[in-house]
């Protein structure tokens, strides 16, 4: 799937019992077209998260919260 230009994506943030959680207070609006991987992970707050595939190393995350749909 590909995340465009302009998406306000959350960072991942470790929380209980190690399971990512979003930054909601740190949000990113992307600079570039990313493509990422959908994660089957429970949702928070109607946000998916994905895993960023393409570019590597763009962001210092590799897990980020989407709102739905995407």
């Amino acid at each position: 799937m590909i995340l465009p230009k302009g998406t306000t994506v959350y960072p991942s943030e470790r929380g209980h019992y190690n399971f990512h959680y979003p930054q909601k207070d740190n949000p990113y609006e992307l600079s570039l077209d990313i493509q990422v991987k959908d994660l089957h992970w429970v949702r928070q707050d109607n946000m998916i998260p994905v895993e960023v595939i393409s570019p590597k190393n763009y962001l210092p995350y590799v897990v980020l919260w989407v709102d739905q749909p995407v």
